[in-house]
């Protein structure tokens, strides 16, 4: 987790976390504290991030999580835009 927001936008690529995949044009905001990760690339990822209210810290826990890059796609969504969860998605094109 960080001690303040993080916001990042997927410019190429993609990633993977907890939540399943993200492609250009994914963004996402997360409020400070929010324990988060592990995000992984196969073939890398171009992400435009920052941090606001202070400097990007991690602060590390002691439990694991597991990784998987065929992780489900369910975001965090505010309730207000819960109904796009389930919208259906094709990712682009690769390169």
């Amino acid at each position: 987790m960080h001690p303040v927001v993080e916001e990042s936008y997927l410019i190429a690529g993609s990633l993977t976390g907890p939540q399943g995949t993200m492609y250009p044009g994914a963004y996402f905001w997360r409020p400070p504290h929010i324990a988060h990760g592990p995000y992984g690339a196969r073939w890398g990822s171009v992400c435009l991030m920052r941090f606001v209210g202070g400097a990007h810290v991690n602060i590390w826990t002691e439990a694991e999580a597991g990784f998987d890059f065929a992780a489900p796609y369910r975001p965090d969504l505010p309730p207000r835009l819960a109904h796009l969860a389930d919208m259906p998605f094709t990712p682009p094109a690769r390169y």
